[in-house]
């Protein structure tokens, strides 16, 4: 029985079917509460008042309502709610202060995004927002995500993918740079938190009261009205819910025993499954197939998913595959097995199967002994910078030895370091790997950097130019960036040849300058070298940005640094009014490469003002092909993004960062044959290949249309190679092959 089908029996009458949802959604609902008022107490009745609401709407509710979607939106609006009043009543600061927190301090990069993360995922378009929640708040697999929207699996996973990319994006917006790899692991570990055991009760009960004024009035009953008039705290209600439990059981129903096992301090069975929101698929299998045969079925089936994921084109290259880890869980008592499927696909020479069995090796826990000294093995051979990344990224999780969550780096995590780094001294080609490593344990070790700044430092000293460059990358964003070496590394490296793609003996430019950046003011020596190479190659832009860093003193000398700190002067003093700017001043903040973006994002909440916005943003779209900035892509996206916020029949539109690949590919082939046909479509798939400016379905379509006309195979292979989402909507239309 799903959600609608517990309300439809729900305002039929049916008690029970409410206890279900509740029991299904409290931990959600709670959790958003919470990340919103950090108060455990005030979260409670947010929760309360939020299934209150629920009972009372039942019976109005559309027939093709998301639960999920609607209690979020709605505990999201009372916690907003309550906390304007909370900040009014008294000095949030010291409410705040006595917390009481029902969870371990989470890992910085979820402190940053769990405030604003529920305000994220509300700004989504609703399929989109639809498919983050039954994602990760009902931790629903795809099968039951396209059930509940109406779409195929494959489409599914898609609105995943892109749902996910979407918050990323607006989390970048707003000065918080995350991976989709680490958005994902972020979403699957915290999203949800067990709820008090006791707020199910509390929960239920007040929206019993709230539907059931006119029937009869229990002592029990009467004791909650009398509480809720009160308006006391959750805490009161809270520590007498056990009593009304046994008051009004034949309005919960709870059974005898279960009445028992509350009255003797144990759980009822509803209140384990709280506890322990992520039972494992396995374990549901065996309770609901019920003898071994079964059981060895569905592990049979786990296996087999595991395969078609690790080597399904429409599996997200940048994450796992969505399922993976519930997958290898289901695998069971075969779960070497599931290991050796992953191990083989790293080894296939599939590219993207073995990124994505790499990834998912981090979810076999149980198998870290041997696969830690497997990867470090295998990363000394391998020439695949791209996957030993991603093999240092599991590889750095499966050597964590604390399951605890959030990680925080312990000395067994120390301990592995030098390993790595003899890895990277036998394999240039692991130094990928190695900054991958390194990465994840400068961000999880904020505090004692010492131990592997230690290691890394002696590398600066080291004949190998290319280690001392990969050191110096690495050193320069952590504590130990003021160490005089690393300027003239990185120096070094910027003097070298650049070769025809723009690498520097095997490390982008891009990571070079960053690391200067990094370092700020100390790099002052690289000004020079920074500036020249402004002036040479299309690095020119982020160039002036690090020059801004280390060397503002040249502005006097530099028009381009002084005009592009001029704009960033007049971004932050835009930035500070942003939020009472008026809308003349964010138009003109529109024209300033350093703060346009944000000012974009902005104008896209003034819907009063829309008539007066929307054909400004459209101009800026339209002509976005005669915009070289660096980050025209992300401003042109956000543009487009903001359109569609002001004007909900404006088209979708699609980046040109994902058009890319597929354009150049069909180009390539298309510039292969001899048929000048062939060569001017190459042409002009190249040309608006370099262009930033997002793309319609109907310009896509004309683009398929076009290849199809010269070659319809090359177009089915066109189709196939766009975006999960996109492909799935040509396929839909007839382009490609289903």
């Amino acid at each position: 029985m799903n959600d609608l089908e517990r309300l439809q029996r729900f305002a039929s009458g049916d008690q029970d079917a409410f206890t279900e949802i509740v029991m299904h959604h409290v931990n959600a609902v709670y959790s958003t509460a919470w990340r919103i008022l950090q108060n455990s107490h005030l979260a409670e009745e947010v929760t309360q008042d939020t299934f209150s609401l629920l009972a009372q709407k039942a019976p109005a509710l559309r027939r093709d309502v998301i639960v999920i979607a609607w209690l979020h939106r709605t505990s999201w609006n009372l916690a907003m709610k309550t906390l304007r009043n909370e900040i009014r009543r008294r000095d949030r600061e010291q409410q705040i202060t006595s917390t009481d927190m029902t969870t371990s301090t989470p890992d910085p990069a979820w402190k940053q995004i769990s405030p604003i993360l529920d305000e994220g995922i509300e700004s989504l378009a609703e399929p989109d927002r639809r498919a983050i929640l039954l994602r990760f708040f009902e931790e629903k697999p795809s099968s039951e995500i396209s059930k509940a929207l109406g779409i195929s699996e494959q489409a599914a996973r898609a609105r995943v993918s892109r749902a996910v990319e979407k918050l990323r994006l607006w989390f970048k917006q707003r000065g918080i740079t995350l991976t989709s790899t680490a958005l994902i692991t972020l979403l699957t570990t915290y999203s949800l938190q067990a709820a008090p055991a006791t707020l199910f009760l509390a929960s239920q009960t007040a929206a019993q009261l709230a539907v059931n004024s006119s029937a009869p009035v229990s002592l029990g009953t009467k004791l909650l009205i009398l509480l809720a008039q009160m308006k006391l705290k959750t805490a009161i209600i809270s520590g007498i819910a056990l009593l009304f439990a046994l008051l009004v059981a034949n309005q919960i129903r709870i059974s005898t025993h279960e009445q028992k096992q509350i009255n003797s301090g144990h759980p009822t069975s509803q209140f384990g499954l709280l506890k322990k929101p992520n039972k494992s698929i396995f374990a549901r299998l065996k309770s609901q197939f019920g003898n071994q045969s079964d059981a060895e079925e569905a592990e049979r089936l786990a296996l087999e998913k595991i395969n078609e994921m690790i080597y399904s084109p429409d599996s997200p290259q940048n994450f796992p595959p969505p399922g993976m880890e519930a997958a290898l869980r289901a695998s069971g008592s075969r779960k070497r097995e599931a290991l050796e499927i992953l191990r083989k696909a790293i080894h296939s020479g599939n590219k993207e199967a073995a990124l994505h069995a790499a990834m998912s090796l981090k979810f076999l826990k149980e198998f870290s002994a041997e696969l830690v000294p497997e990867i470090l093995a295998f990363m000394k051979t391998s020439t695949d910078g791209n996957l030993n990344a991603t093999l240092a990224w599991s590889g750095f999780f499966l050597n964590h030895q604390d399951t605890r969550l959030p990680v925080v780096i312990d000395a067994h995590d120390t301990q592995i370091l030098p390993a790595v780094i003899d890895v990277f001294k036998a394999n240039p080609a692991a130094g990928a790997g190695m900054m991958a490593w390194f990465h994840w344990y400068f961000l999880y070790n904020q505090s004692e950097q010492s131990a592997a700044l230690n290691l890394l430092s002696p590398m600066l000293d080291s004949a190998d130019s290319k280690q001392r460059l990969d050191a110096a990358i690495i050193i320069a964003h952590t504590s130990g960036k003021d160490d005089p070496r690393l300027t003239g590394d990185l120096l070094a490296g910027l003097k070298s040849e650049w070769k025809s793609d723009l690498r520097v003996d095997g490390n982008p430019t891009g990571s070079i300058l960053s690391a200067l950046k990094a370092i700020g003011t100390p790099a002052r020596s690289a000004g020079e070298t920074v500036a020249e190479l402004a002036r040479r190659t299309p690095f020119q832009n982020f160039a002036y940005d690090v020059l801004a860093s280390i060397a503002p003193d040249l502005r006097s000398e530099i028009p381009e640094l002084d005009e592009k700190l001029k704009k960033m002067e007049a971004s932050a003093q835009l930035e500070q009014k942003m939020q009472n700017a008026s809308v003349s001043d964010l138009l003109l903040g529109l024209k300033n490469t350093e703060g346009r973006e944000k000012a974009a994002a902005t104008l896209a909440t003034l819907n009063d003002h829309a008539s007066e916005i929307l054909p400004r943003l459209r101009e800026i779209l339209n002509a976005g092909d005669s915009d070289k900035s660096y980050d025209a892509v992300n401003y042109l996206d956000a543009v487009s993004r903001s359109i569609q916020k002001l004007d909900p029949s404006a088209p979708a539109y699609f980046s040109s960062f994902h058009m890319s690949k597929p354009l150049i590919e069909a180009a390539n082939s298309l510039e292969k044959t001899e048929a000048k046909t062939s060569k001017a479509l190459a042409d002009k798939l190249n040309a608006r290949e370099t262009s930033p400016r997002p793309y319609t379905l109907d310009e896509i379509i004309s683009i398929v249309e076009k290849i199809r006309e010269v070659d319809p195979a090359l177009s089915n292979s066109f189709v196939n190679n766009t975006e999960a989402t996109l492909s799935a909507q040509l396929k839909e239309k007839g382009y490609g092959v289903k």
